[in-house]
């Protein structure tokens, strides 16, 4: 019980020290909580800006495309509108041009609507100009002199070409901007967009129609669609054969891109339609961040019109982005902030308290010390009386075995030599003495071998080299002979070291294992094993038995916890156990002997 309670008030003692050093971490903890909430708050504030931008950059994406989509459809119908438009020509000449503008006022006005303005063109070889030119003034008809710009806001008669190409007819009048005769070759870019589009057979786009030549991504450009003269060949296919002019129309992007921002929403959105020149046109739909300082993000993405590719560019403000924007990054800044200040005041609270503690620790550990340097104290003379205590009761047993041995284990020994000497004078006595003589012959025969038993159970040990090993074989002959069960002795390694004190305790250790093998667990066969190294050894007892039940060690009998003791004064470890194969093993591993 001593021993016990020494233990606790040793681990007490040694907690000490941790306990003192514990005050501090909170401290600690409180500092290291501020830099990690602080820093976490700020990280997961600006991770979640970057994912709160990341989806307004998607959603900006999406409706740029949306955009596109309704602009390139759009420009698609008129491309289409207006390739509808060029089999009029053909319908031209062969009504009158009252009919013909009655038709277009009432029969077309859905293309109207869509291309608002467009008209013809024919090709005019050069030695045809003079001859329509004077047969359009003899006639009542409308002048159609062809006229070229000035260079000064105004037309002026076209100058000589091989070829010309005039504007004859337009609805509504002057709504493409030049009047009826306009020589649309007369400018460089024109033509080459007819040349092009008389080579190619597609619709071509002209130049612009703006009074600085400034491309703001509102200008308005032609767009021409070739006119044919066509046959049916061989396999009954209409080719064409001649060219003879074109239609062409005003495409106005910005009355298109009116028309698609026209919806609720897009007050923050800028969307352009320009012709890139000579410029880079990218080859897919390609995002811009903060493009200029008072644009958060553009898309631009190519775009087909007739012949050329332009570049669509939807353009949202800073102010789409803030409409877009959350305060989630802010309260989530703002609630990590307030934890973490919540955690270090509560770390802060811990910390004093902790103070407090290590004071009253402080207080008490000048007495508990005091308290367990006398049960050290106490302790170890009580281990000391113990081990005298044994020793002398060992020395004592031996005394008594060596005194039985040498003083009536001799007397007896005589009195059985004369009981023989009497036998032998009574050979001629009665057959009923003579039986006397042998049965007192008999008795001192069994009591000195009784003696003989008790003096080695009182010192089993002799104080030689193989004192425990001949002990341990000892007790096996005994176990044969008591109990009728085979018993064996192996012993590997050099056992000259055991002797004395601890080689008394491992031999009652195989002692009270080898009863019990035979007694509790009827053992058919016993193995004692010594094994031993420079280090210490092992000594084990295994048996074929029934095996320990469940519940031994929690009962503890008084041999178990006997053994337990004597393992612990050779300074061993016991274990005991049931074998997989049946049976007990016990066995009692020890260090070093030296000095024990």
């Amino acid at each position: 019980m001593n021993l016990a309670c020494g233990g606790v008030i040793l681990r007490a003692m040694q907690s000490i020290p941790q306990v003192k050093r514990g005050a501090r971490w909170p401290w600690v903890s409180a500092f290291v909580t501020v830099l990690a909430g602080v820093s976490l708050s700020f990280a997961l504030w600006q991770g979640r800006i970057r994912t709160e931008r990341q989806g307004i950059e998607e959603e900006f994406f999406i409706e740029a495309s949306t955009l596109q989509q309704r602009v390139e459809r759009e420009t698609g119908l008129f491309m289409k509108v207006l390739d509808s438009v060029r089999y009029l020509h053909n319908i031209s000449e062969r009504i009158s041009a009252e009919d013909f503008n009655e038709f277009v006022d009432k029969g077309m006005l859905y293309q109207q609507s869509v291309l608002g303005a467009f008209g013809f063109s024919q090709r005019i070889p050069n030695d045809l100009r003079k001859v329509l030119e004077q047969g359009v003034e003899g006639s009542s008809g409308p002048s159609l002199r062809l006229v070229e710009f000035d260079g000064f806001g105004g037309f002026q008669p076209a100058a000589e070409r091989p070829e010309y190409y005039p504007l004859t007819y337009q609805t509504p009048t002057n709504a493409l901007g030049v009047p009826v005769g306009f020589d649309f070759a007369s400018m460089e870019q024109e033509r080459m967009a007819i040349e092009q589009m008389a080579a190619s057979g597609g619709p071509a786009v002209g130049s612009r129609l703006t009074p600085d030549g400034i491309d703001d991504g509102r200008s308005e450009v032609y767009v021409y669609v070739p006119i044919y003269y066509t046959a049916t060949n061989e396999t009954k296919q209409v080719v064409p054969i001649y060219f003879v002019g074109f239609a062409v129309a005003l495409f106005k992007p910005k009355e298109i891109i009116d028309e698609v921002m026209s919806g609720p929403g897009m007050q923050d959105l800028r969307v352009r339609l320009v012709d890139p020149g000579r410029n880079a046109v990218p080859s897919r739909p390609v995002l811009l961040r903060a493009p200029a300082p008072s644009v958060a993000y553009a898309m631009e993405a190519p775009m087909r019109v007739a012949n050329r590719t332009w570049v669509f560019r939807c353009e949202a403000n800073t102010e789409y982005v803030r409409r877009h924007e959350t305060r989630q990054p802010e309260i989530l800044l703002t609630a990590g902030l307030l934890i973490t200040a919540l955690l270090s005041t509560l770390l802060l609270l811990m910390a004093g308290r902790a103070r407090r503690v290590e004071r009253v620790v402080r207080l008490r550990t000048a007495e508990l010390s005091d308290a367990n340097r006398r049960l050290e104290k106490e302790m170890a003379e009580r281990l000391r009386l113990e081990n005298e205590v044994l020793e002398v009761a060992s020395r004592e047993q031996q005394r008594v075995g060596r005194d039985l041995h040498d003083s009536l284990g001799q007397k007896l020994t005589g009195a059985v030599y004369l009981s023989r000497a009497m036998i032998a004078h009574l050979e001629q006595a009665p057959a009923e003495e003579r039986a006397e003589a042998e049965k007192i012959n008999a008795i001192l025969k069994e009591s000195v071998a009784q003696v003989r038993r008790i003096a080695r159970g009182l010192a089993p040990i002799d104080l030689s080299e193989d004192g425990l090993v001949d002990a341990l074989r000892r007790l096996a002959d005994e176990s044969r002979e008591a109990y009728d069960v085979p018993c064996e002795v192996v012993v590997k390694g050099d056992a000259s070291t055991l002797s004395g004190l601890a080689a008394e305790h491992l031999y009652h250790i195989a002692q009270e294992a080898t009863n019990n093998a035979v007694r509790h667990g009827q053992a058919a066969e016993i193995v004692i094993e010594l094994a031993l190294n420079g280090a210490g050894g092992c000594l084990s007892i295994t048996d074929d038995g029934l095996g320990m039940p469940e519940d031994a060690a929690q009962k503890g009998g008084m041999g178990l916890r006997i053994m337990q003791y004597r393992s612990s004064i050779v300074g061993g470890v016991l274990e005991i156990r049931n074998r997989p194969e049946g049976g007990t093993e016990v066995k009692c591993c020890f260090g070093s002997l030296e000095g024990r």
